[in-house]
């Protein structure tokens, strides 16, 4: 320990003497390691934190397989029927987010929440900080549990919460108790309270099915989600097998809902869960900057190979005095611990301000799913980075060192003696340009992907178009009817509005990530085998505010009523698939079948209209093929209002007018999720934006890197060859013409990096698959613009010191040796 830290002082003091080498290898470093420490701090927060529930590892996540491959909710039968039989799981619990309207007390507010089975808690494994939570032995009565947050917010932190009610919807609440402050629940990340559902299941929000109606023995009807923990013993593998074996049974026993091609049950981590749609970006993210970090580490290691070059003379000496090679090489390793260390400090630093940055441009998606902050993790994974570092960017200088010739080094030949670099340098600098390459490439094609994207027709034009939302309590609202008329009394006065070019309502508005999926029959001659559709509500105008192309037929009318004939407009796919040559007007479906067939004359819809599809989804969905129903005639307690302003006025504008003109009709409802409609395109598009910016930086910090390395390479080159130019000049050579030599002499490593490059990248960005769209990772244009343009800065790197070379004078040259 002390021999080391007398290195260590003997190192800063010779640091300290060149000054600008040290601080051009600690900022290289920082780059490097403060772009890791603000990517880590992500990943850390959110694919490695774990979730704060009691053995984390034991929750899974159930799911019904759609044919396309898709997830798909559970009905409650089904829910029913797999807590009953699945013996893999101790216990399962059902859970779906909903809204409430709050109101007394104030203003009245729309609040999100959760509705789930009485043991959800105990499920989870969580404690409550006040009072209790739900229990499966408790009455299925009316009460809450308050998330810590509003618990806070509305009730100021206070324990008389506990035992107070609150009126959601008009229906009284008892509050039972307050979850910690530490609890989140990622897949419903805005909910600040929990109800418990009445008989385990979450109520169906449409309130008027008829006096038949038995919602536990409902199958068609898929709208919540399950989750459970594994029986002690069992592996997911295990109930994945289960689930198998038990959706095969109930395909047999119900083939009329279940037996469709690809249809089954599965289930996944929770963790998995939580975080699989964001996996692959923030894998992609941590790539990209360990490769920057590697380039980082080359261009050092290219600065330490030419300062070694300097001291050549140093190290004879040492060895002629008796240094023997191990003792050269511990030198050089202080140095470079020194320089590891003090660019770890530096990195932390831009890691900091770089996860500021970062936590400013965090798509929701991301924001929502973990604490993302720097932590005893993200510290000691910067200061593993920094000593790792170390071996990525000395083992080259210190193997130099502890080699050198002393005959050569003594004599001051400095030429013979750097030429022993040179080759090492020049590997380092086509190494440096084909990592570049590969980022470059990656950032091309993810820019590419983001073009085509956004380029995509979403099948309606959402600009200039306010949407909100508005939900009818049972208590006030109890029949389809008093709903029906509410909507359509709205959607009189809305229209009425000044600056409102039209309105209307939907039920499942596009890109807001809520969509319905039912099982459904049709009269066509030639059904297809597919037997799920996507399940629409909307209202007269709905196709006109959203532009939504009519290709034949109708949309829907004021007439379209309860007791007028029942109607329906479809989606061009779903006419195409279903219908001989996509001729569905006067035909007819129904989402009540039994055998492929309806089950009673009256549940049948005659199709009035064909329109063109819609990517629900987001932009990168497939178009769905969608059955849309009028909400005269199939009325539902919840919408999204939609309206278009006039032309030259801002969605804004309508906000104010539309607040006031839904209190006129009732001032206890709450207007909720105000925005324009273009606010969900581009919340679409944030986390493809994100990991795009992220990357493009990072790809150009590599392409300055390795601009800077073969600046570097082709300057130590000119001085190592100043006698030759000196003589190619006094002999008559043209100053163009060494200009051109030296040029060439650099763009032939640029050449050679990119070739490597171009190796490199057609491999590596196959990982990139799940990531691109509308461009194939092989694609021509792409490689070839990065490899044109890199080349490109290469030559501008290599361009002043051709031009040094060629200002030489000649004596000065010949002297110089």
């Amino acid at each position: 320990m002390e021999r080391l830290l007398q290195d260590v002082r003997i190192a800063s003091r010779s640091l300290s003497r060149s000054p600008g080498f040290a601080i051009a290898a600690v900022l290289t470093l920082a780059l490097g390691i403060g772009a890791n420490t603000a990517i880590f701090s992500v990943i850390d927060g959110v694919l490695l934190d774990r979730l704060p529930y009691r053995d984390a590892g034991e929750l899974a996540m159930l799911w019904r397989s759609n044919p396309d491959g898709a997830h798909g909710n559970f009905s409650p039968a089904l829910f029913l029927d797999v807590r009953r039989d699945a013996s893999s799981f101790s216990s399962l619990t059902a859970f779906d987010g909903t809204s409430y309207n709050l109101t007394g007390g104030g203003d009245p507010e729309r609040v999100e929440a959760v509705a789930a089975s009485g043991n959800v808690f105990t499920t989870l494994g969580v404690e409550a900080t006040v009072g209790r939570l739900f229990r499966d032995t408790d009455p299925e009565e009316r009460v809450a549990v308050l998330g810590h947050g509003f618990w806070q917010r509305r009730f100021g932190g206070s324990p008389a919460a506990v035992g107070s009610v609150l009126r959601l919807d008009g229906v009284p609440y008892t509050v039972i108790g307050v979850l910690p402050s530490s609890f989140r629940f990622p897949l419903q990340p805005d909910a600040e309270l929990w109800t418990r559902a009445p008989r385990d299941v979450p109520p169906w929000p449409w309130t008027d099915s008829g006096p038949d109606f038995d919602l536990l023995s409902e199958r068609g009807l898929h709208y919540f989600n399950v989750f459970g923990r594994l029986a002690p013993g069992t592996t997911l593998t295990r109930a994945r097998g289960d689930l198998d074996r038990l959706g095969q049974r109930y395909a047999e026993q119900f083939p009329e809902v279940y037996a469709e091609p690809g249809s089954g049950l599965t289930a996944v981590p929770l963790h998995s869960e939580v975080v699989g749609e964001v996996r692959p970006a923030l894998l992609l993210l941590l790539a990209a900057v360990g490769l920057l970090l590697l380039i980082a580490c080359v261009n050092v290691a290219n600065l330490m190979l030419a300062r070694g070059v300097v001291r050549q003379r140093e190290a004879a000496v040492r060895a002629a005095l008796g240094a023997g090679r191990r003792r050269l090489i511990q030198q050089v390793g202080a140095e470079a611990l020194v320089l590891a260390v003090a660019g770890g400090a530096a990195g932390l630093l831009l890691g900091v301000w770089g996860l500021s940055g970062l936590l400013a441009l965090l798509p929701p998606e991301l924001a929502d799913l973990g604490d993302v902050r720097l932590d005893g993790a993200v510290l000691a994974f910067t200061l593993l980075l920094s000593l790792g570092s170390v071996g990525l960017f000395a083992l080259m200088p210190a193997w130099q060192a502890s080699r050198p010739k002393l005959r050569t080094a003594l004599a001051g030949d400095s030429a013979r003696t750097g030429s022993r670099t040179g080759a090492a340098r020049r590997g380092l600098v086509i190494t440096q340009t084909a990592l570049a390459l590969v980022l470059l490439v990656g950032a091309g094609l993810l820019a590419r992907s983001f073009v085509a994207v956004a380029s995509v027709d979403p099948g309606f034009d959402a600009a200039g178009v306010l949407t909100a939302r508005v939900s009818l309590p049972d208590a006030a609202y109890p029949g389809a009817e008093s709903q029906e008329a509410f909507f359509a009394a709205l959607q009189d006065r809305l229209g009425e509005m000044p600056g409102v070019a039209s309105a209307s309502a939907v039920l499942a508005l596009p890109f807001s990530g809520s969509a319905s999926y039912l099982i459904f029959c049709t009269d066509s001659p030639q059904p297809s085998d597919v037997r799920g559709v996507g399940y629409q509500v909307a209202a007269p105008g709905y196709f006109r505010t959203l532009r939504i192309p009519l290709l034949s037929g109708r949309g829907f009318a004021a007439a379209d009523r309860r007791g007028a004939a029942q109607v329906a407009v479809v989606s061009r796919s779903f006419a195409e698939r279903e219908f001989p040559g996509g001729d569905a007007l006067g035909h007819r479906v129904s989402f009540d079948c039994e055998e492929g067939r309806a089950r009673t004359d009256d549940s049948w819809w005659t199709v009035v209209g064909i329109v063109s599809d819609v990517h629900h989804g987001g932009y990168d969905s497939p178009r769905r093929a969608e059955v849309y129903l009028p909400f005269g005639q199939d009325p539902w307690p919840l919408a999204t209002l939609l309206l278009r302003a006039a032309p030259g006025l801002a969605p804004s504008a309508l906000a104010d007018p539309l607040r006031a003109t839904l209190a006129d009709l009732d001032a206890d409802l709450p207007l909720y999720r105000l925005k324009p409609m273009s606010d969900y395109l581009a919340r679409s598009l944030a986390q493809r934006r994100f990991v795009l910016l992220l990357v493009l930086v990072f790809a150009a910090v590599a392409a300055l890197l390795a601009a800077v390395g073969i600046y570097g390479v082709v300057s130590w080159s000119v001085a190592a060859q100043r006698r030759e130019i000196g003589i190619r000049l006094a002999l008559g050579a043209s100053r163009r013409r060494v200009v051109g030599s030296v040029l060439a002499w650099g763009l032939s490593l640029a050449v050679i990096g990119v070739l490597l490059g171009v190796a490199l990248a057609l491999p590596s960005t196959r990982l990139l698959s799940g990531l691109l769209f509308g461009v194939g990772n092989g694609d021509p244009t792409t490689y070839v613009a990065v490899s044109v343009l890199l080349t490109l800065l290469a030559g501008l790197a290599a361009l002043r010191p051709a031009r040094q070379a060629a200002r030489l004078d000649p004596m000065v040259g010949l002297r110089g040796e």
